[in-house]
């Protein structure tokens, strides 16, 4: 967990405010009944907030990871129970904690989305007039408000959508823009080197290097990848093209936190555990997103739709060039090697397991967001499973490349839960 202390003054100013800095273990914990409909609702409004504006899957999620971490700290500071994510915020008196969630999470959100400040500004006043006024709305939103600062405060040099230069390189095996997509410049860089949410560099679970390009581990990828992935193959069956589609349009931002919202109220999570699901799911996810971009742009390996039509410059006469080959979906702008959505799905996949155990686990999640599709997981490994398959069938991945955003997805998953947001001591 990243700790700050707060500053002399702003203790002072919690104090006018009727709160108090002090130990986490010295709240007690309250009972687990409090209804966490707010929660979910700012939940809702980050996330459909993001949808309205163009924006990449990195900087959605590291969006609300910013709104999720300090959601949590206001409910915490009030209901108790765990660590805080960020400094030792303690609510002093009788709080209302739907209006910390509502603070909390429009303060985040006006800053990362000043276009849309005056519907974020219209859901404020709503959450608002919906709680009587008097001492215990007015010390909510100071929480709330202190919550979303500390969040600012730790998070203001972390590299997000940073400058970050990068210098195309070529020959086999080197990754180019893929002239299937028309962007013009390589997708998050920034992404690479930006500081993590919990784990503690962005370097910590790199993968070794992708198989050559004459082994047998590439050879065996390549031809999966391209027999499977083409945009008019005559392996892949109707359902595996429903589900390489499922995924390929998606949103992980709204698929993921759908599931945790379905989840929350399917096991009568209290506040204080719907905010940390919420939060935890978040800060993961943003943190295998920075583990998978840094492998990325460490190794810049081509994507199948360049190597499939270049196979025949790769050196191994086991991969044969088809110089028209297309994949299912359209080719994302950064480098191949990890997976990024094996990374990201089995980092939420894992993080339910932690957080209900292997044998609870039960995800719904649905398709794009203007379809009404949903799938179905009773367990994580269905759910992991499935995402690498249909990387592949999308033809935007190989094997070998799945297999390592797995790993890196378990092992940011399980270091993140157990380094934050943890139960208190006491």
């Amino acid at each position: 967990m990243r700790s700050v202390t707060l500053a002399a003054s702003a203790a002072a100013a919690l104090t006018v405010a009727g709160l108090a800095t002090a130990s986490p273990s010295s709240a007690a914990a309250k009972p687990h009944d409090q209804n966490p409909g707010q929660v979910l609702a700012w939940n809702e409004i980050a996330v459909e907030t993001g949808l309205t504006v163009i924006q990449t899957n990195q900087e959605a999620v590291m969006r609300l990871a910013y709104v999720q971490a300090a959601v949590f700290d206001a409910v915490d500071a009030v209901d108790g129970g765990y660590q805080p994510y960020v400094g030792h915020l303690r609510a002093r008196g009788t709080t209302n904690v739907d209006a910390a969630v509502a603070a909390a999470a429009h303060r985040i959100l006006v800053t990362q989305f000043p276009t849309q400040q005056s519907a974020l500004d219209a859901s404020y006043a709503t959450s608002l007039a919906n709680i009587s006024d008097g001492p215990a709305k007015t010390r909510g939103v100071a929480v709330g408000e202190q919550a979303a600062a500390d969040v600012q405060q730790a998070r203001a040099h972390d590299g997000f959508q940073a400058n970050v230069p990068y210098s195309f390189g070529s020959g086999p095996g080197v990754w180019i823009l893929p002239t299937d997509n028309p962007a013009t410049t390589p997708a998050t860089p920034w992404a690479a080197e930006m500081t993590p949410f919990i784990m503690n560099t962005a370097d910590q679970y790199r993968p070794g290097p992708p198989p050559a390009l004459t082994s047998p581990a590439y050879t065996a990828s390549y031809n999966e990848t391209k027999d499977y992935g083409s945009a008019i193959s005559a392996v892949r069956t109707a359902e595996q093209t429903d589900i390489a589609l499922f995924w390929g349009r998606g949103r992980p931002d709204a698929q993921y936190n759908s599931g945790i919202r379905d989840l929350v109220t399917t096991h009568n999570f209290s506040r204080v555990q719907a905010a940390r699901a919420l939060a935890l799911t978040n800060l993961v996810a943003a943190d295998a997103f920075i583990a998978c971009f840094d492998g990325k742009y460490t190794y810049s390996a081509w994507r199948p739709y360049t190597a499939i039509r270049a196979g025949d410059t790769d050196g191994n006469p086991d991969t044969v060039a088809d110089p028209t080959w297309t994949p299912l979906v359209r080719t994302p702008n950064h480098p191949e090697y990890p997976a990024n959505h094996a990374c990201v799905t089995t980092s939420f996949a894992t993080t339910v397991d932690n957080l209900l155990g292997p044998a609870h686990f039960s995800v719904t999640i649905p398709g794009t967001p203007a379809s009404t599709e949903l799938r179905h997981y009773p367990s994580s490994s269905q759910l992991i499973t499935e995402i690498a398959n249909a990387r592949i069938w999308d033809g935007v991945h190989f094997r070998f490349s799945t297999d390592a955003g797995t790993t890196i997805g378990r092992s940011v998953a399980h270091y993140d839960y157990q380094h934050a947001l943890q139960p208190d001591d006491d």
